[in-house]
């Protein structure tokens, strides 16, 4: 039986386990990290609870209200490799934005930080790191677009930031949209497929189906959900 806890009333997220590495599906809503080992707030902790292990390392990271893919690893040498497989693959993300997205873009905007109110924040800068998005729309209306955006970076906040440059910013995005978006409860975007051609064949190619809210966004919306590819 699952561990009772703040996390017990969510489904196990590990989608695929092989030599390891688990592919986990993470849900909305929860971080992928904590504060520490001990905090169960975090899919960390839920797999931790679920596996009933002490530790597991996660290889990357996606925001809190960001759904889908997340690789973690059961033994932490695992760490390099699985990343490099990262590094070596492709990342492509689902999103639903504001406007209606026309013809496939290339999008190559660094990505560095800004300072307000004592704090930090992702952003578009001349001075910071080389980011580059491939964004092709899926479905469009006349007031919003499902979009596909292939990364080849993995900068912080990098498809959001993409996006709003691109002048399509996520729907539910607060942070990188002046108002900020109430339409959803959260920033419209879910790590849909992940392609790892030099990971063993179990993980080469890995796909999160949209979820419960954002199939209801879509439908909303008059948008065409994908079809799976897998």
């Amino acid at each position: 039986m699952p561990a009772a806890g703040p996390t017990a009333h969510l489904a196990d997220p590990v989608r695929v386990e092989h030599d390891g590495v688990l592919v986990c599906d993470k849900p909305p809503g929860l971080p992928t990290s904590g504060r520490d080992l001990s905090d169960p707030l975090c899919l960390q902790g839920l797999v931790m609870a679920r596996r009933r292990r002490r530790k597991v390392w996660a290889v990357h990271q996606l925001d809190q209200d960001t759904s889908g893919l997340v690789l973690l690893a059961l033994r932490k040498p695992l760490v390099p490799a699985v990343g490099g497989w990262l590094q070596r693959g492709t990342k492509t993300y689902l999103a639903v934005v504001h406007g209606r997205v026309s013809g496939p873009r290339r999008i190559d905007a660094p990505i560095g930080w800004r300072h307000a109110g004592g704090r930090r924040f992702p952003a578009i800068a001349a001075d910071g790191r080389a980011a580059r998005s491939h964004v092709t729309p899926r479905a469009t209306s006349d007031h919003h677009s499902l979009v596909e955006v292939e990364i080849e970076t993995g900068r912080t906040h990098q498809v959001r930031l993409h996006l709003a440059h691109l002048g399509h910013p996520l729907v539910g995005e607060r942070l990188h949209r002046a108002p900020p978006c109430g339409r959803h409860p959260r920033h419209a975007l879910h790590a849909w497929r992940l392609a790892l051609p030099d990971a063993p064949p179990p993980l080469q190619g890995l796909e999160a189906p949209l979820p419960p809210d954002l199939l209801g966004l879509l439908a909303a919306l008059g948008l065409a959900a994908p079809a799976s590819g897998r």
